[in-house]
């Protein structure tokens, strides 16, 4: 725990000195040994994160060398490109440890580049990114992760009429993770739209998925759309469906509604509402919307739910642009959007303190995923292996 702590001290430093105070000097190195700590902490992380235990059991079991890939046709079983990364890895090292640490290099070049081209308060951006999605990306879902860095500079390239390069993009998410290809469709289909024409079709779209469409029909278009699935993703689809909804939306009283609202949807809302339509805001105006109608959707199909990791990067830098923005909204607005940001970002925090859905022992008070941290170089923590030797 205290690692983390230091860490988030250190960004709450930086965002005072060079955000607040303005300060410029050494600015550049800062960032740079910022990226390096968070490199050093995911890569050398040991057993944290579900996911990635599971990946590692992958990676040591399945994965042959590059040598082996094409003659097993490994291609056929999950998806190619994902598993033909850890394929090179595995190449020329056994070590799982080798693999995460390069895929934290390449996931945070992405998120801090992202960062870079976004925003010029580098660390108050760095800062709500750290409390809200870091973790998650660099410990979890780590397929997942890869396809949301190359959807945010997608994006960004999209922006800039770059179709090719979007293209290119996708198709390259897509071979590491097959259910990456509902953001890269549907995203440019939002950016390019007019606004009323967006209205229409978000409106309409959330009308069909809640109220007309059901589980076996969602559940037939996703299978379809998805070649040479295996068992296991197919029996975690369905779980995602099926296992999470009662009497076809999530159990939840009206307390749960309003806070999905207060957490999930005020903030994003308010950001669309309170920006102006100039071209610099076209692309994250439309992500807030966007996020906003995959919050809805959510509340039917709880799958929905893992698509809003694609925009969460967006809202930051957008809310860090508009708390900083001096001539654009009134002060009255910003503190709106200060209060959405501290609402966000806390329920964010609180899922990395309270046990996690997986959990159920009573004398475990955290989410024992991610605390306490252990490295390579320590010994593993007894409760954390005990909840993985369950799964």
């Amino acid at each position: 725990m205290l690692v983390y702590i230091v860490i988030l001290l250190l960004l709450v430093y930086l965002f005072y000195v060079y955000d607040l105070k303005k300060e410029t000097k050494r600015k550049n190195l800062c960032f740079g040994i910022v990226f390096i700590i968070l490199v050093l902490l995911a890569g050398l992380r040991y057993h944290i994160g579900v996911d990635s235990y599971r990946y590692e059991i992958f990676f040591n079991d399945e994965i042959p060398n590059v040598n082996y890939y094409f003659r097993f046709k490994m291609y056929e079983e999950r998806e190619p490109l994902w598993s033909l990364f850890m394929s090179i890895i595995k190449t020329f090292t056994n070590s799982f440890v080798a693999f995460q640490f390069v895929h934290a290099i390449i996931l945070n070049l992405l998120i801090f580049t992202f960062i870079r081209k976004t925003t010029d308060k580098w660390f108050t951006a760095l800062l709500f990114t750290y409390c809200s999605y870091w973790m998650s990306f660099n410990f979890e879902v780590l397929r997942e992760s890869l396809c949301i860095g190359l959807f945010l500079h997608g994006l960004l390239l999209l922006n800039k009429h770059k179709v090719l390069l979007y293209v290119l993009f996708a198709l390259i998410a897509i071979g590491v993770h097959r259910f990456s290809f509902v953001m890269f469709i549907t995203a440019p289909l939002i950016v390019y739209l007019n606004y009323r024409l967006t209205y229409a079709f978000l409106i309409a779209l959330v009308v069909f998925i809640l109220f007309f469409m059901s589980d076996s029909m969602l559940k037939v278009l996703l299978l379809l759309s998805v070649d040479n699935i295996n068992d296991e993703a197919a029996m975690k689809l369905e779980s995602y469906i099926e296992g999470t909804s009662s009497g076809g939306f999530r159990t939840m009283n009206i307390f749960g509604y309003i806070k999905v609202f207060v957490v999930q949807i005020a903030l994003p809302l308010m950001l669309f509402l309170f920006s102006n339509d100039s071209k610099k805001n076209h692309v994250y105006k439309k992500m807030m919307l966007l996020f906003v109608v995959i919050n809805l959707l959510s509340i039917r199909f709880v799958i929905f739910y893992r698509l809003l990791n694609y925009i969460g990067l967006f809202i930051v830098v957008f809310s860090v642009n508009m708390l900083y923005s001096q001539v654009v909204i009134s002060n009255t607005k910003r503190y709106f959007i200060l209060i959405g940001v501290l609402f966000f970002l806390s329920n964010k925090i609180s899922g990395y303190l309270n046990p996690s859905p997986l959990e159920y022992r009573p004398y475990v008070d955290y989410d024992c995923r991610y605390i306490p941290y252990k490295t390579i170089f320590e010994e593993p923590d007894p409760i954390r292996e005990s909840l993985f030797r369950g799964l």
